[in-house]
């Protein structure tokens, strides 16, 4: 059987592999006015609509009185793709399922003051914008924040407060179902994940921001053997200690997960407590990603408390820091690239200190300090990053 040449490239581009496809003969196409004369007009295609992306361009946030936490998060929070979909909407659409109703008509007043201040930063051809009314609405964001005081305040509690915020108004389980595992359950990620969605709120940012971390437990039963017991838990911020000097975010996070002994107690058991009784019986605990996320968001402990507890002290430990971070949690079957898209920077001590936002746009990197952006290399958010970084935004890139 002969095939055609224009038969064989049909066949590839349409990846029909392993059928015999025969042609017609060609026949020449009517032009458009052969078209319009015999069957009036022809239909034109609807316009595909573009899929919302951040924005483009950056402006600045004006600082209202020691708001630059919250300008520095509003900075993060804006330029983050999967948020400003959302945000880019006309008018929002909350859900029906509220598992917290007390929380409502706060909630909504603080998504519906960032979808005002979205909409500002988009349209303004200012060089910045005000915060509006999110700087009125900071105590419900911030846990005892006064506004007549106008305290500095962290910006990870702003950042993570906000995303629970749009999680609760963008709800999607519509009942919350408790149920208590057992203990073979706790150990099957599947099961707890399941369980873990259906007793908790679910939301595109759950499912942009949420991974599962894994606590393995490993009890030496006297020289016999061992006994292993996992807890599968939702997790939305990846919190690093930096033990020390000339240490790299990669290796902070091999080392967050590497075997430290315990003792037994009431928070940490072995599945069999006939056998595993406390205090005679050694244990490992081993912390580990089960799930990555979309988006990886870390925290570098910068802020530690002083041993007498009457207050906190900065830790400036320099930490490399790579534009693009390779992981592989527990769950993948192969390391997957994140990149490098924002930077939550503290400049000063713990009590007097600054924060700055760093942003990479098409390629480009920009410092956003309040109202004033200013464009950096790479090499100098990088540099930034490694002594001042406290907040760190990574993206999954596409295969």
């Amino acid at each position: 059987m002969k095939i055609s040449l224009t038969c064989l490239r049909y066949a590839c581009c349409l990846g029909f592999l392993g059928l015999y496809l025969q042609c017609a003969p060609i026949k020449k196409e009517p032009n458009r006015e052969e078209l319009e004369t015999t069957s009036g007009p022809i239909p034109q295609p609807l316009p595909s609509k573009p899929q919302p992306q951040a924005p483009k361009t950056v402006v600045g946030i004006q600082n209202c009185g020691n708001t630059c936490f919250m300008n520095s998060a509003l900075q993060v929070l804006i330029h983050t793709p999967v948020i400003a979909e959302y945000f880019s909407q006309e008018k929002l659409t909350f859900t029906e399922h509220w598992f917290f109703p007390e929380e409502k008509d706060k909630v909504r007043k603080v998504v519906e003051a960032f979808h005002s201040l979205y909409h500002a930063y988009t349209t303004t051809t200012e060089s910045y914008v005000h915060p509006g009314t999110l700087v009125d609405l900071l105590p419900s964001v911030i846990s005892g924040y006064r506004n007549e005081v106008r305290s500095q305040e962290d910006a990870q509690e702003y950042v993570s407060k906000f995303l629970d915020m749009v999680s609760s108004a963008t709800n999607t389980n519509p009942e919350k179902i408790n149920r208590e595992l057992t203990d073979k359950e706790k150990n099957d990620f599947s099961i707890a994940k399941a369980n873990s969605q259906s007793s908790s709120e679910q939301s595109f940012i759950t499912d942009a921001f949420q991974g599962f971390s894994q606590k393995i437990i490993r009890c030496h039963i006297g020289r016999s053997h061992d006994l292993v017991s996992y807890k599968f838990d939702p997790i939305n911020l990846l919190s690093l200690t930096i033990p020390g000097k000339g240490h790299s975010l990669s290796n902070l996070i091999e080392v967050s997960q590497q075997e430290i002994p315990v003792n037994l107690n009431e928070n940490i058991k072995c599945q069999d407590t006939a056998q595993a009784k406390e205090g005679d019986t050694e244990s490992l605990k081993i912390f580990s990603l089960a799930k990555k996320p979309a988006y990886l968001f870390i925290q570098l402990k910068r802020f530690e408390q002083l041993p007498d507890y009457s207050g906190y002290k900065k830790i400036s430990t320099e930490v490399e820091i790579p534009s693009i971070l390779p992981l592989q949690a527990a769950q993948d079957t192969a390391p997957r690239m994140f990149s490098l898209y924002a930077v939550i920077l503290h400049h000063g001590t713990y009590g007097g200190g600054h924060y700055v936002a760093l942003l990479q746009k098409e390629g480009k990197w920009l410092q956003a300090n309040d109202s004033v952006i200013s464009e950096i290399t790479e090499q100098k958010a990088l540099e930034l990053s490694k002594k001042n970084g406290y907040l760190f935004f990574y993206q999954e890139k596409s295969p």
